[in-house]
């Protein structure tokens, strides 16, 4: 999206127009203050203030390509300022559509070795490799962002949304492998006791589909994050053999050290029945969800499975 005049922290546009000193702010409009700043910079075409504000000003009135033209005019004069370059990047995103994968990519590069713990930098060049369908370097940008929005509750809501996005279109296997790179930035929510971080489950099976099982295929209990990555947070493996069965999820089940349900306040709970063996309902297998769940809930879920996936 356009940065226009942007907020470092959040990447947000703030549209305004800068008019020359001493004109008539309320009867001159944005194509006279235009008109007049061209002007100005034909007679000075030195000015790098005057560039920049019209670059801004083409911003503002969603004339893109010029806005480009004027930023690069200022960049020229000025040299490489960071700012500078991330706002002709921008400009030049926008020419494209919003895509910072074009024109605008060179420009986001030489910025991110300028500056890499910039919010903006990271929140730009994320947004850039998630349009590359780079997710996991898009995340690795997002994950580093994180921690820099604490005080920007608008921002991290909507990079949250981004990193929800980015990790839904991983496998589970590529997903833990980022997490374990990057342990410390991996939370998403404010942690439950672990003492208290556990969930009782009674898993059965509609009489009206067990003709459809045998005792030998394979179950799997699962509880994952309802916002958060899709990899499990608890999992139990059994066969229909056991059911109807109790078991307790908790953090000893986790599939990883740093992914555990004591992290997340709800999740979803879920059973397959899988005819393949592998988990993750597939076409035919029998399942049921129950979502949400409060973590460490004193009632016990009862799933009956009595679903089958399409």
């Amino acid at each position: 999206s356009q940065i226009g005049d942007f907020n470092a922290a959040t990447g947000k546009a703030v549209q305004s127009v800068e008019i020359p000193a001493g004109e008539n702010r309320q009867q001159m409009s944005i194509e006279e203050a235009i008109a007049k700043l061209q002007l100005r910079l034909q007679q000075e075409p030195d000015n790098a203030d005057g560039w920049y504000m019209l670059a801004k000003t083409y911003m503002t009135t969603q004339q893109y390509p010029q806005a480009a033209s004027a930023y690069k005019q200022t960049i020229d004069l000025v040299g490489d300022d960071p700012q500078l370059l991330l706002r002709y990047a921008d400009a030049l995103a926008m020419t494209e559509g919003g895509s910072l994968t074009g024109a605008a990519k060179p420009v986001l590069d030489k910025v991110m070795k300028l500056v890499p713990d910039s919010p903006t930098v990271l929140w730009m060049a994320g947004t850039a490799e998630s349009q590359q369908s780079n997710f996991t370097a898009a995340l690795r940008l997002w994950y580093k962002l994180r921690p820099m929005l604490g005080e920007e509750p608008e921002a991290l809501k909507q990079l949250e949304q981004l990193i929800s996005e980015a990790e839904g279109r991983l496998t589970a296997e590529q997903l833990a492998s980022l997490k374990q790179d990057m342990p410390e930035q991996t939370a998403t929510a404010m942690p439950v006791a672990a003492s208290s971080a556990e969930i009782n489950v009674n898993v059965s099976i509609d009489p009206a589909f067990q003709d459809q099982v045998s005792p030998g295929d394979t179950l799997f209990i699962f509880a994952k994050a309802v916002n958060g990555p899709p990899m499990p947070l608890a999992a139990v493996k059994q066969t229909v053999a056991s059911l109807p069965l109790s078991v307790t999820l908790n953090d000893a089940m986790a599939m990883m050290p740093q992914m555990k349900i004591s992290s997340f306040e709800q999740v979803t709970i879920s059973a397959v029945i899988s005819k393949s063996g592998q988990p993750g309902a597939r076409s035919g297998d029998l399942f049921v969800e129950v979502s949400p769940v409060s973590v460490g809930t004193a009632e016990t879920v009862e799933l009956l499975i009595n679903q089958v996936k399409p």
